[in-house]
């Protein structure tokens, strides 16, 4: 039955994914000012990640602190691309991701269409164009997700913040909202964590992996909403202004990960 299970739900994730390619391509055509583009994209993304999750049998609790409240600098520890599915079908936001996501083929062409800011770390120019493009999105009140660590991991623990987007929150004057994401009961009665077995990284084939995810009937996913931090920094150069709060949200993350269980 897992084969038959796998197959339909390919056949429908190749459906909705296209029909969501029309629909972004057509708010491309009609909305021409950027700040309105960005806001129908975003909320276009959302109801694209709802049906994505209802799909793949993504249910998610939503503990700790959480605020309907827009805009917001939300940063995530990473471990699967099914974290940007869970996120999204929150509330209306766009994403920043490695440029290399952009040559995906049909998801690559999503992200574009949901107003996705794309990083090319080996360009000092490129890294400076799409920090304006997320004060930008800030400025038009639409909320923008990070996952500082800049890659994925195995779900064993955080690895290192890269701070240099942290730039944008401070002088935009916008707050940050940490989130931890946990993975747990998929397909058991228990509830212990299971996000090992969801990651995504290294060098893991991602067709293959989702290929294998597909066989999963139910994937519960707790995200757990940190207290926000409002607090600008204003007494020090920007550099350490934002090592400062990319610290601090770190710090939070981390203890999200162990309340997120609790």
């Amino acid at each position: 039955m897992t084969i038959f299970l796998k197959i339909y739900k390919t056949l429908l994730l190749l459906s909705v994914n296209i029909l969501f390619l029309l629909v972004g391509l057509t708010i491309r055509l009609i909305f021409r000012k950027s700040d309105s583009r960005l806001k129908m994209q975003s909320l276009c993304s959302m109801i694209w990640a709802k049906t994505m999750c209802r799909i793949l049998g993504i249910r998610i609790s939503i503990g700790g602190h959480f605020k309907n409240i827009q805009p917001l600098f939300t940063v995530s520890n990473h471990v699967s691309y099914v974290d940007i599915l869970a996120l999204a079908s929150i509330r209306p936001s766009v994403f920043i991701a490695k440029h290399e996501i952009r040559q995906w083929p049909l998801l690559g062409w999503l992200a574009v269409l949901g107003g996705t800011i794309f990083i090319d770390r080996n360009s000092k120019r490129a890294a400076w164009n799409a920090l304006f493009e997320v004060e930008r999105a800030l400025s038009s009140n639409v909320n923008t997700v990070l996952f500082p660590e800049g890659t994925t991991g195995d779900g064993s623990g955080l690895k290192e913040f890269r701070s240099f987007f942290f730039d944008a929150p401070i002088k935009s004057m916008v707050a940050v909202q940490p989130v931890s994401i946990k993975y747990i009961c998929m397909d058991t009665g228990k509830n212990h964590d299971n996000t090992k077995n969801i990651s995504w990284h290294g060098d893991m084939q991602l067709m293959w992996h989702i290929w294998g995810l597909l066989g999963t009937k139910q994937i519960n996913t707790v995200i757990y909403f940190n207290p926000i931090i409002s607090r600008v920094i204003t007494d020090s150069t920007s550099a350490q202004s934002r090592k400062i709060l990319s610290s601090a949200a770190y710090i939070s993350i981390k203890s999200g990960l162990v309340e997120a269980l609790s």
